[in-house]
């Protein structure tokens, strides 16, 4: 009776063994997959043009001088 016991333990802590064995691998497989992932999208993200903020102000700013319309504008009377 006791080496029934015994056996049924340790089957269940091998079995317990093996799955916590097969978790960790695929926790390292996909933590891989994921880094390799990031690095792809971090070249892709390395080929875009660079955006120049500061042209992108100054047009808005011409295109506003050109407009020439504030809010107290809009309130003025004809």
């Amino acid at each position: 009776m006791d080496k029934e016991k015994t056996v049924e333990k340790s089957k269940s802590h091998t079995f317990f063994k093996i799955l916590i064995i097969v978790l960790l691998i695929v926790i390292a497989i996909s933590s891989v997959i994921n880094t390799f992932y990031l690095f792809s999208i971090n070249t892709k993200l390395s080929l875009l043009p660079d955006f120049n903020l500061f042209d992108m102000q100054n047009s808005l700013q011409k295109i506003e001088d050109t407009l020439d319309i504030g809010i107290l504008d809009i309130f003025k009377s004809k």
